[in-house]
Parts: C-alpha cells; sequence; structure tokens
C-alpha cells in the first residue's frame, strides 16, 4: 500500500458527512503556521483491531473472533468513561478493523465521521503517521483503528522522553511503567493514548505525550480516575511522575 490516500480508496460512511467534510485531507495546508505553546490541545487514540478469527478467506476479509466482538465494546465503554469520546474516526478497509469500530461505536454511544482507508491496510509506522498528519484540523480527538505492527511501531515512536512546557505549564505524562508496559506487548484491542499541542500536520517522532495505555482486561478494573486528564495537567491517583529514561 502507498503512503498516501486518495479520494479513490476512501469511503465515507455515517450522518450523510459531504465529500468536503472529509475527517482529513491530503490537500491541507495550513494558512497560518501554529505555535505550539500557543496552538490547540489534540488527543490521538492508536487502537489495534480486536481479535480476529482465522476462517479459510482472504487476510482482508476476516472477521472479529468471538473474543473480539466481546472486547470492542468495552473498549468503547471505556473510552466514554474517560471522556474520550473521538470527533473523528479513521479505519482500516479490512472487515476485522471496521467491525471492531463498528461494537468500539455501539460502546462509545455517539457517531463521529468515520473513513474506511485502505491505506490504513498494512501501512508502515511512517505511512500511518502520513495519514494521520493529514486529519482535518477541526479535529480535537482522533481515533485511528489500525493492525500490528503499525500501530504499536508508532505508538512507541510517538513518545516524548520529556515531558513538555506549553505556556509556562509542565505537562505531565503517564508513569513510565505504563510505557515500559505498551513496549513489552500491544494487545488486540488496546489503545494508546497521546496528547499534544499543534496541528496535527506537526505530530512526529518524540512530539506526543503518553497519557494512558489500556487493553480489554483492563478497562473492566481500571478506574477511570486513575488516567491522565485535563490535558495533563494533573494526574488522579497516580500521582505525578515524569518521565525518566
Amino acid at each position: 500500500m502507498g503512503p498516501a490516500s486518495t479520494f479513490a480508496n476512501r469511503q465515507e460512511f455515517g450522518n450523510g458527512v459531504a465529500r468536503r467534510q472529509y475527517p482529513y485531507d491530503p490537500g491541507y495546508q495550513p494558512t497560518t503556521p501554529m505555535n505550539a505553546a500557543t496552538g490547540i490541545d489534540r488527543t490521538l487514540l492508536l487502537m489495534r483491531h480486536a481479535k480476529s478469527a482465522w476462517p479459510d478467506v482472504p487476510d482482508h476479509d476476516r472477521p472479529l473472533a468471538r473474543r473480539g466482538q466481546r472486547d470492542a465494546p468495552l473498549m468503547g465503554r471505556w473510552l466514554r468513561a474517560a471522556d474520550h469520546a473521538p470527533d473523528q474516526v479513521i479505519c482500516s478497509t479490512a472487515r476485522r478493523a471496521r467491525e471492531t469500530w463498528q461494537l468500539t461505536q455501539a460502546g462509545l454511544g455517539v457517531t463521529p465521521a468515520a473513513a474506511f482507508d485502505s491505506g490504513v491496510y498494512q501501512a508502515s509506522a511512517a505511512q500511518l503517521l502520513d495519514l494521520i498528519r493529514h486529519a482535518s484540523p477541526e479535529a480535537r480527538t482522533l481515533l485511528v483503528i489500525g493492525h500490528d505492527p503499525a500501530i504499536p511501531e508508532l505508538a512507541l515512536s510517538l513518545v516524548s522522553a520529556t515531558a513538555p512546557v506549553v505556556a509556562g505549564v509542565v505537562r505531565y505524562a503517564a508513569p513510565p511503567a505504563v510505557f515500559y508496559r505498551m513496549r513489552e506487548k500491544f494487545p488486540t484491542a488496546a489503545v494508546a493514548i497521546f496528547e499534544f499541542t499543534g496541528h496535527w500536520h506537526q505530530l512526529s517522532a518524540g512530539s506526543a505525550r503518553l497519557t494512558w495505555f489500556v487493553t480489554p482486561r483492563e478497562s473492566m478494573t481500571l478506574p477511570v480516575s486513575a488516567i491522565c486528564t485535563n490535558h495533563g495537567e494533573r494526574l488522579v491517583d497516580l500521582g505525578v511522575a515524569m518521565w525518566d529514561f
């Protein structure tokens, strides 16, 4: 698959969204560069598709297994409770990814604009980042549903080694143990939550704060108050923790 998407390989679903309102525009160029210190806080949700079955069908057509059908709505409910409902979604065209979104959406209880892009299927981490960089400037919280290894590799590459200072405020990140756990294993249906300040096109390696990483199993037991909230200005229950590599 090529690194960039075209209108030909996209499909728009839900809400009757017009073509000009696609969740991301490969031709978008900001007219005024945004200073990260005064820019917009954005949230990126990187989700690996839920557990899939292995019937005798082409890889692109593999459906979710029973476990995946159970896990996806769990993650949707957790994201809703954590106040991380996306306003735009980019999802692979693979059946297992589309079914993941459908069931996650049921748990979320919201209907954001969603684009199913063939560029996500078999994309590398670099190609996936390129797609995200073309997200609409209107999107404040973007959910990307993709595959291994691109989703885990991109998640690891985005993490900033130091907590940035934005407008004089130190922005805190999840404890290092959360990063190490994500690096060790990124299970199906898991979600990595990142925050950064600026335009989507400014997202790059080491430019985002990992605020949490949650798996389906943890979503049933992890209190929402344990995650980083208010765009990283405070950590509840866990205490303040800076990156220490």
